[in-house]
Order: C-alpha cells, then sequence, then structure tokens
C-alpha cells in the first residue's frame, strides 16, 4: 500500500509541473492579427513564417509501352459439303432365263431297198430324222444347259435324245437333230406325244414339239395289199406258161371223095 501511494504521488507531481510549465510558454509567444485574403489564405502574421507546403509531385515512370500484337484474324474454315446425290431409283431388271422351239421340219430316212422290200411298200416303221432351233429368249445366261427329247408312248422309239449344250447365252440359237422310230401299231393321236425337257442350273422346263402324223388308214392298206396279191397272181401265171411247153395241136387230113 506503502509503495502504491509513494508512485501516485509521484504522478500527481509530474502533471502539476507539467501544467505550470506550459501556463509559463502560453505568455510568452504573441499572436499577431491574421488577415484574410480573398482566395481564404493566411498572410504573414510576422510572428509564424508560412513555410510553402511541399506537394509530392509524382515522378513519371516510364511505362513500357505495350508492344501491340496483331489479334490474328480467324481463319474461315471453308466447309465442304458432300451433297450425297439423290439416287435415281432405277427399274430393276430380273434376270430369268427361257427358252423356245421354232423352225421345226423333218425328214423321212427311207430304208435299203431289198428283196423283201422290193418298191418299200412292205416298210412297216418310219424312221424320221427331226431338226428344230432351240433358242434362249430370256436376259440371262443358262449354264450346264441340257436338252433332251422324250416321248409319252412307247411305240415311239428315240435315239441319242440327249443333247449336252452347256452354256446357252440370252438369245442364243442351237440347231438339234434328233432320230427316232414310229413303231408299227402306234395308236397314240395325230400329235407326235414329243416333248423337249431343258435343264440348266435352277431351271427346268418342258417344250411341245409339234409333229403331225398320217395315221394309217386301213382301206387303203388293203388296196395295197390286193394289189400286190394280183401283181404276184399274174407274175406266177406268166411263170407257168413261160416254164410250161406248148401242146401242139393234132391235124386231121379228111379225104375227099
Amino acid at each position: 500500500m506503502k509503495k502504491f501511494l509513494v508512485i501516485f504521488c509521484y504522478l500527481w507531481t509530474l502533471i502539476l509541473l507539467n501544467n505550470i510549465i506550459l501556463a509559463v510558454s502560453d505568455d510568452l509567444i504573441e499572436v499577431a492579427p491574421v488577415e484574410e485574403q480573398e482566395n481564404a489564405t493566411l498572410l504573414d502574421s510576422g510572428i509564424v513564417t508560412p513555410h510553402p507546403t511541399k506537394t509530392f509531385t509524382p515522378v513519371p515512370t516510364s511505362t513500357p509501352n505495350p508492344t501491340s500484337t496483331p489479334t490474328p484474324k480467324p481463319v474461315v474454315k471453308k466447309i465442304i459439303k458432300h451433297v450425297k446425290p439423290t439416287p435415281v431409283l432405277q427399274s430393276t431388271v430380273t434376270k430369268i432365263i427361257d427358252f423356245k422351239i421354232s423352225n421345226i421340219r423333218i425328214n423321212e430316212i427311207a430304208k435299203p431297198k431289198t428283196i423283201n422290200n422290193l418298191y418299200g411298200l412292205l416298210e412297216t416303221e418310219k424312221k424320221i430324222s427331226l431338226i428344230l432351233n432351240l433358242e434362249n429368249s430370256g436376259n440371262a445366261v443358262s449354264f450346264y444347259t441340257t436338252a433332251t427329247l422324250k416321248s409319252k408312248n412307247p411305240r415311239v422309239l428315240l435315239y441319242e435324245p440327249e443333247k449336252n449344250l452347256q452354256t446357252v447365252l440370252p438369245n442364243d440359237k442351237r440347231e438339234l437333230i434328233f432320230t427316232f422310230d414310229i413303231i408299227q401299231g402306234y395308236d397314240g393321236p395325230p400329235q407326235l406325244p414329243l416333248y423337249l425337257n431343258i435343264k440348266a442350273a435352277n431351271f427346268e422346263k418342258e417344250l411341245p414339239v409339234d409333229i403331225y402324223v398320217e395315221l394309217p388308214n386301213p382301206s387303203q392298206n388293203l388296196i395295197i395289199l390286193g394289189g400286190i396279191i394280183l401283181a404276184f397272181l399274174i407274175i406266177l401265171i406268166l411263170l407257168i406258161k413261160i416254164l410250161n411247153p406248148k401242146k401242139r395241136t393234132k391235124t386231121y387230113d379228111f379225104d375227099t371223095k
């Protein structure tokens, strides 16, 4: 507590001394009247010498001029649009294979004459040579093509009926020759039951062959047979007369008185 009182007294003493010194100094200072100018600035009072206030003038610092780099012009990319052409609808032609027969003709082949067939009238069979044109009437190529002549009647006898045509182009024509016999006793229709079977890769077709025959006439056959018999009888009579000698007739002498 004593220390506190000592410190308090010491501080109080210092404050009193400071106030005394300030009062003495105020009496020694002379204050002159202050005049006011129009520009509201203080004049010299004779006591206080005004000193101009130093204003801070900024020293210009050389700022480096930024070199303007030219702005690159934007490169306009030309976008080439590939315009797809409008597809033109084309009519697709279907490739097909087809055949047709044209220009049919026949030739009868006569057998050579023999002793038993002097005049060719005793021929019991007819051998026929058939010639026709086969055409690929389609628009596609026919590969591995074969043409076979077939008959629906057993009395039509065929010889080598199959023909290997191999590759047949569109509009290509092939001449085919077939040989067959019409056996005695044929009882079919006037149009021979013949047809041409065409086979190729993924294709098969049957084409009728238009051939007509004259059916045998029984009366005509009888006339021919009667003529043959009559001719045979005439020949036989002639032979008998030639081989047998003639009889001599007797001569009678009559005495006339």
